[in-house]
This record gives C-alpha cells, structure tokens and sequence, in this order.
C-alpha cells in the first residue's frame, strides 16, 4: 500500500513540474528584439504580455534590454496596484535608447551617443483614457559632432481598433522603436555657416 502511495505522490509531482514548464515555456514575457541595426539607423520591437512578465506577485519593476552593434534600447516596465480597485494593477513603459557605434559615424564625434528619453519623453502608462498611437520622438546633439542628431521614434501598435491605451484589454503590448543618426540639412548648414560668417564680418567692422 505504501509503495502505491509514494509511486502515485511521485506521479503527481512528476504531473505538476510539467504542468508548471508548460506553463512557463507558454509565457509570453515581454521582450524588446532588433530587427535591424546599422551605423545610422536601427530598429526594435517590443511586445509581449505584461501578466505573463509580472506572474510573480512580489516584483513590480522589469529592466529588459537590446544591444547591437550601433544601438541599444532599454525599456522599463512597471507594475502598481490601483488602491481604489481590488486586485487590480496599472501598468507603464519608459523607452530609452542611444547610439553606441565604436568607431562613430563621424570624425570627431564621441561613442557612446547621449541618452535618449532619458527624461521620459517617450513614457507610456494605462492609467492614460486617451488613445497614444502617435508617434512621440526626442533627439539630441551627437556629441564631439557638426550638429549631427541621434533620434529615436517610438510609436504604439494598435492592438485595440483606437481604444484608449498603451495595452489591449488583456494587456498585451506591441511596440516599434525607431533609431536615426542624421546629418543636418544642406540648408540648415549654408545657414548656420552664413551665420558665422556675418558674426565675424560684424566683428571686424566693430574693431576697425
């Protein structure tokens, strides 16, 4: 009789720990993947389930990251319980990125880039009512360069047909994050040039 009781408990774990990997391999973790990655322009995806990404009640905070050759993203995801409605969480994403190229795209120019939504320029969260499928961007100066600009676009997939917020109703995400390393325009140049030119024609006439 014991030995049917042991083999039947084993038999029950054994069920459970499959149960459990099968559970666990079906998690659609949130995850940030690049798609493409060159010199002056680099593109990532995120997407995934925030439930599956959260199944741990004890953490509310997820670092997850990708890193190329020339970029890298950094998403963070949070998790905080609505204390007007039980057993109910919200949810937010900040996106970040910055141009990492060694050798840079430029002479002169510094490695690694400046942060990019470092500020929270490009943050996310589902307390938001109004629909956010625009595309929100932030660009800086790449440093040590003749006013070349890193840039990053992030833009919200609409997974819900325009309803409002970040996630679908079950909380999935999908997101595209677009990166550019861009020279000014010819004509910003000419201008900025003439510019200079007139300060130092001014200059001269001031001295003389």
């Amino acid at each position: 009789m014991k030995k049917h009781l042991t083999m039947y408990a084993v038999a029950l774990l054994t069920i459970g720990l499959l149960l459990s990997t099968a559970t666990q391999a079906d998690a659609l973790l949130v995850d940030v993947s690049i798609t493409f990655d060159t010199l002056t322009s680099g593109r990532a995806v995120v997407s995934g389930d925030f439930d599956d990404t959260f199944l741990d009640p004890a953490i509310n905070e997820k670092n997850i990251s990708a890193v190329g050759a020339h970029w890298r993203y950094d998403v963070r995801l949070f998790r905080f319980r609505d204390p007007a409605i039980e057993n109910f969480f919200n949810y937010s994403m900040f996106i970040q990125s910055r141009h990492i190229s060694n050798p840079p795209p430029h002479s002169g120019e510094t490695t690694p880039g400046l942060l990019l939504g470092g500020a929270g320029e490009l943050s996310y969260t589902s307390l938001k009512t109004q629909g956010i499928f625009d595309t929100r961007s932030h660009s800086l100066v790449h440093p040590g360069g003749d006013g070349d600009k890193d840039s990053v676009f992030s833009r919200i997939d609409d997974l819900n047909g325009n309803d409002a917020g970040f996630l679908t109703l079950d909380n999935q995400v999908s997101a595209t994050i677009d990166t550019f390393h861009t020279v000014p325009e010819p004509a910003t140049v000419f201008l900025t040039a003439g510019g200079l030119m007139g300060l130092m024609g001014i200059r001269r006439w001031v001295n003389s």
